[in-house]
């Protein structure tokens, strides 16, 4: 078969823009019996690109409403896929399979909006696994996805190297640590460990709480072939908390150190989950940025099942910097019963900080505690922008004040990272 996967402009940020891995590895299981041709919207053009493609060149359509990148954060809006729908249906006689968080959260109401012939659910790679070595037809395959359940790789060391000549590698940028400097630069993203053992009410874990680890020998594998083929040296792993298991982030540290020196890494994890001596493993094998999701600095009295306290967070900071790592830090705004002191105390401390940090609005999405907490009879919703509209009451409910002149302040502040990957040079902001 041939494959067309398309990935909708759903308005996700420029300045964070990694490889569709699952994508990827997709293409790489399927290989040499099936071919994808990936058509990446966020990377920019329009649906004339189409035009390249006769009506009946491919066999059938994955959407992908959000990849691996965006997944934990996926979009609430759907409207760019629903646009998408309509262009590719007015071009292509294929069926179309959604594939995602949304499809695998709420198939049916992915479905009834989108109009789209299957919404299984899971994880990209399991879900073409009947596929590898098997010549089936695209009706053959949709009847062979078991709907009911979502699907996972128990073991993600079976997974080949991703075929990362499916998409225009160094055209994916992010924010990359030069010399001192945070600047916008090429990366190539990993991830390296699914899963996630903490259970903080506003966070949702796309690939189930289990955590699975990829062998570090492998991970090395993927790094070395990125650098040969396309000389990026710059990595971001994207796994929810990079520091789970300290043995293994020895090992592949230890790795790193003797295989692919040269290069430079970031990585996301807890303030609660590293110290002095990990953070120095970390440092002498090339990590140069870590990101923690602080969230704010009285996360502790807030009810979100994260009782992280201010004293650990500023203690984790500390030595981040002291091992001359640069220390990127998440910020929420929107809990419920968070204080206007509360805020300004966070912004304070992002003002006369050495960090460079992100902000977002809190998001009630399903598949969170938060949702299924705040939300009351959404499993009689039909269509997902009937889930839109009681995420967005959902959350409009939980600000007790308005931050807006606090997010406004945020937003001119020169550590805010959009800031910094927005200056016209690119020549990035020495911390």
């Amino acid at each position: 078969m041939r494959i067309l996967a398309v990935i909708p402009d759903s308005g996700s940020s420029t300045y964070f823009l990694h490889q569709p891995l699952d994508l990827l590895y997709a293409a790489a299981l399927l290989e040499p019996i099936h071919e994808i041709v990936v058509v990446d919207f966020r990377l920019g053009g329009d649906v004339n690109v189409f035009s390249q493609f006769s009506d009946r060149e491919f066999d059938i359509c994955f959407l992908l409403t959000a990849t691996y990148d965006h997944v934990q954060c996926y979009p609430m809006s759907l409207r760019a896929a629903q646009e998408m729908v309509a262009q590719l249906r007015s071009r292509f006689w294929f069926p179309i399979v959604a594939m995602g968080p949304h499809s695998t959260l709420c198939p049916n109401a992915v479905m009834n909006m989108l109009d789209v012939y299957a919404c299984p659910r899971g994880e990209l790679e399991a879900l073409v696994l009947p596929l590898a070595n098997n010549r089936l037809s695209p009706l053959e395959y949709i009847r062979l996805l078991d709907t009911h359940k979502i699907h996972y790789l128990p073991d993600i060391n079976i997974l080949p190297p991703p075929k990362y000549g499916v998409v225009p590698m160094l055209r994916y940028k992010s924010e990359v640590v030069e010399r001192d400097k945070v600047k916008l630069g090429s990366t190539c993203y990993v991830v390296a460990n699914r899963g996630c053992s903490s259970s903080c009410i506003y966070c949702y874990v796309p690939y189930c709480r289990i955590v699975r680890y990829r062998s570090p020998s492998l991970v090395l594998r993927e790094i070395k072939l990125v650098i040969g083929n396309y000389g990026i040296r710059d990595f971001f792993f994207g796994d929810c908390t990079f520091t789970q298991n300290r043995p293994w982030v020895e090992e592949m540290c230890a790795l790193i150190r003797q295989q692919c020196p040269e290069i430079r890494w970031i990585c996301q994890t807890r303030v609660d989950q590293i110290d002095s001596r990990l953070l120095q493993t970390m440092r002498e094998s090339g990590c140069v940025g870590i990101w923690y999701g602080v969230e704010s600095l009285n996360i502790s009295t807030l009810v979100v099942r994260k009782g992280t306290q201010y004293r650990v967070i500023q203690r984790a900071v500390d030595a981040t910097l002291e091992k001359g790592i640069v220390c990127f830090v998440f910020i929420l705004i929107g809990f419920k019963k968070d204080t206007r002191e509360n805020m300004e105390q966070t912004l304070e401390w992002l003002e006369h900080s050495p960090v460079v940090f992100s902000w977002n609005m809190l998001s009630v999405r399903p598949g969170t505690i938060l949702w299924n907490s705040v939300t009351s009879g959404a499993d009689r919703l039909s269509t997902w922008e009937e889930i839109e509209s009681l995420s967005e009451k959902a959350r409009v409910s939980l600000l007790d004040n308005d931050f807006s002149d606090v997010i406004a302040r945020l937003d001119k502040l020169p550590n805010n990272i959009k800031n910094i990957l927005s200056t016209s040079d690119h020549s990035g902001t020495v911390l």
